[in-house]
C-alpha cells in the first residue's frame, strides 16, 4: 500500500473534527488551589513556578489576586490569595471574609521561615470548612522553625521535588477532578508515572473504540487504515509526553549514568513498541505504524490478535477493538517502564550534566539546557 500525505492529512483533519476531542475532556475540569501564607517573595514566587510548572500568570477581575495557570491546563488554577500581605492573627479574619472557600478544591499555607501555633489554628478553620489544607515551606540553608502545636504534616520541598505534595493533591481531590490533576502535571516520580499510567490504560478502551468506528467517517481504498493511524500515532506521542520521555529530557541524562542509558537505549531497540520511545516525533510514529500494515493485512484476525495487535479499521466489531486496545496497553506499559528506569537512574544525582548520546539518533536540541529528574 502506498502512503498518501494527502490522505493522511485528510484523516488528521476529519479527526480532530470527529473523533479525538472528546479524549481531551479531562482539561474542562477546572481545579482551583488557593495559596495564602506569607507575601509574594523569591521563595514563593518560586513555589508558584514550581507548582504550574512555569506557566502563565494573570490578575483576578477584581486586581485582588494573582492567578497561575498551569503550562500544561490553563483550567488547573493557583491562586496567590495574600500576594502582597503576609496573613498572621491580626489579620485573618478580615481575610477570610474577602474570599469564597467554596470556590477553592483545596489550600496550600506557605511559609518562609516559621509555622507557628496560629497557623496550626488556621489549618483547622478549613478542615472544619471541609476544605484540606497544606502547610508547605521551600528548603534552604537553615531549617525552618515549626511549632511543637503543629498537628499535621510539612512539605518541605525542594527545588526540583514536587512529587510528594502532588500525590498527596491527588488523594484529596474530589474524584471527578483527579484525571484532571494528574494528567496535567508533570511526571516527577515513579509513583506518579504510574498513576499516569493507570488513567492512560482507561482511556485506551475510549480510543480502541474510536479506532474502531473512525473507519466509518472516511471512504477510499486504504484510507481507513490510514485514518486509524493518524488517531492511534497521536495517542501513542500523548503517552510519551504523559510520561515525561519528551526528546529534550531524555537528551539531558546525566553523565554519571551513560552506560546505564547505553543500556536502556539497546533494550529499547530490541523491543517490540520500545523504539516509540526514540521516534521524534508523530510523524515517524505514523511510519513505523504504516510500515508495519503489509504484514498484518496477511495475517488472519486470529494471528492479528495474538502476535501483531494494530489499528481498529484492520478488523471489525469487538476484535478490531480488542486489538487496538492490545496494542496501546503494550504501548502504555513499556514506555512507563522505561520512564520510571529514567527516573530511577537520575533521582539520586545531583548534578545532571548534558549528554548528547541520543544525537546519533537525531534526538537534537538547539538550545540544551540542564534538567534534574530528582523527586
Amino acid at each position: 500500500m502506498n502512503f498518501n500525505h494527502k490522505d493522511y492529512n485528510k484523516s488528521i483533519k476529519i479527526d480532530s473534527n470527529n473523533g479525538y476531542n472528546h479524549l481531551n475532556i479531562w482539561k474542562s475540569a477546572k481545579i482551583n488551589i488557593g495559596v495564602i501564607g506569607d507575601s509574594t517573595g523569591e521563595l514563593k514566587q518560586m513555589l508558584m513556578n514550581k507548582l504550574t510548572s512555569y506557566g502563565t500568570v494573570s490578575t483576578s477581575h477584581d486586581l485582588k489576586f494573582n492567578i497561575y495557570h498551569h503550562r500544561n491546563n490553563s483550567k488547573l488554577q493557583i491562586w496567590d490569595l495574600s500576594p502582597n500581605t503576609d496573613i498572621n492573627s491580626l489579620n485573618f479574619f478580615n481575610f477570610i471574609s474577602s474570599i469564597d472557600v467554596n470556590n477553592f478544591d483545596l489550600f496550600i499555607l506557605f511559609r518562609t521561615n516559621n509555622f507557628s501555633q496560629f497557623d496550626q489554628k488556621i489549618s483547622e478553620y478549613f478542615e472544619a470548612e471541609g476544605k484540606k489544607m497544606f502547610l508547605v515551606g521551600i528548603k534552604q540553608d537553615f531549617q525552618l522553625n515549626i511549632s511543637p502545636q503543629i498537628a499535621q504534616k510539612v512539605y518541605i520541598i525542594s527545588v526540583d521535588d514536587l512529587s510528594r505534595l502532588n500525590e498527596d493533591i491527588i488523594d484529596n481531590l474530589q474524584s471527578d477532578k483527579v484525571a484532571a490533576f494528574i494528567l496535567s502535571i508533570d511526571p516527577l516520580s515513579p509513583e506518579i508515572i504510574e498513576k499516569k499510567s493507570e488513567i492512560l490504560k482507561k482511556r485506551s478502551s475510549s480510543v480502541s473504540v474510536q479506532s474502531s468506528l473512525f473507519g466509518t467517517l472516511i471512504s477510499g481504498p486504504g484510507l481507513t487504515i490510514i485514518a486509524d493511524v493518524a488517531l492511534l500515532s497521536a495517542e501513542i506521542w500523548f503517552y510519551r509526553k504523559q510520561l515525561g520521555l519528551t526528546k529534550e529530557k531524555l537528551n539531558n541524562l546525566s553523565q554519571d549514568s551513560r552506560l546505564a542509558c547505553k543500556k536502556i537505549v539497546q533494550d529499547l531497540l530490541t523491543n517490540k513498541y520500545g523504539s516509540y520511545a526514540l521516534l521524534k516525533d508523530v510523524n515517524q510514529i505514523s511510519y513505523a505504524l504504516i510500515k508495519m500494515i503489509p504484514s498484518i493485512l496477511a495475517s488472519d484476525v486470529f494471528d492479528l490478535i495474538k502476535l501483531v495487535p494494530m489499528v481498529g479499521t484492520v478488523l471489525h466489531g469487538s476484535a478490531s477493538i480488542a486489538a487496538s486496545k492490545s496494542t496501546l496497553v503494550q504501548i502504555i506499559d513499556e514506555l512507563s517502564s522505561i520512564a520510571i528506569r529514567i527516573q530511577n537512574l537520575t533521582q539520586n544525582n545531583q548534578n545532571p550534566i548534558f549528554v548528547d548520546y541520543f544525537s546519533e539518533l537525531d534526538f537534537r536540541t538547539r538550545d540544551r539546557k540542564f534538567f534534574s529528574f530528582k523527586s
